[in-house]
């Protein structure tokens, strides 16, 4: 009798012994789980952050060159109009590209109407948005400049600013060109209200001399 309650005292000691040894087990695994987990999240933080950089990166485009053709018309904005009548533009995503007018020709600088015919082209175009296109026959960076409905190369003609040149006739709006300076050469607007100072072969600097001297 004393031997049997001595054996079911041994063993629930064991058994409580077992449990013990579990719960010990269980509470350092636990502490352990915890530990790694806390070590890992510290561990990963900077290549998450390095990975939302190059992420933030990838969609930071660079700036593109403008690629101008005849078919397909590019909106630009003008941001500077140079002394020699060129200009530059840039257009969503593109590097300013430096442009001049096609088959017009500015008066020479320092003669008559030249100093008109580039505040007036500047005020028509600088800081607009605008469409440029080229020309099938037309040569490099030469463009059609283009603001609503309206060529400015047309405004300029219609005005007498400017005079058509470099054109051999095929060109797309060479009619339109030439019907506007022929009313303006008519009207004997801006250079042509001098006598002999546009020619077949440009502007005669002798007759546009404003000093009187020729140049």
């Amino acid at each position: 009798m004393h031997r049997k309650k001595d054996d079911f005292l041994i063993v629930v000691g064991k058994r409580g012994l077992l449990l013990l040894l579990a719960g010990i087990v269980m509470g350092i695994v636990m502490i352990l789980f915890t530990v790694l987990s806390n070590f890992s999240r510290f561990s990963y933080s900077p290549k998450i952050e390095v990975t939302a950089q190059a992420s933030i990166f990838k969609h930071q485009t660079k700036p593109k060159e403008l690629k101008v053709s005849p078919n397909s018309p590019k909106t630009v904005q003008v941001i500077k109009v140079n002394e020699d009548n060129s200009f530059v533009v840039k257009g969503q995503n593109t590097k300013p590209k430096v442009l001049k007018l096609l088959m017009i020709e500015f008066p020479p600088d320092g003669y008559y109407g030249a100093r008109d015919a580039h505040q007036t082209f500047k005020r028509m175009v600088l800081g607009k948005t605008m469409y440029v296109y080229s020309d099938k026959k037309g040569p490099k960076n030469y463009v059609y400049l283009q603001k609503g409905d309206d060529l400015v190369q047309l405004k300029l003609l219609r005005g007498g600013y400017t005079t058509m040149a470099d054109y051999n006739g095929s060109e797309k709006y060479y009619g339109n060109f030439q019907t506007e300076q022929d009313k303006a050469q008519r009207k004997l607007k801006g250079v042509w209200a001098v006598p002999g100072y546009v020619t077949d072969t440009g502007y005669h600097k002798k007759a546009g001399d404003i000093s009187g001297n020729e140049k």
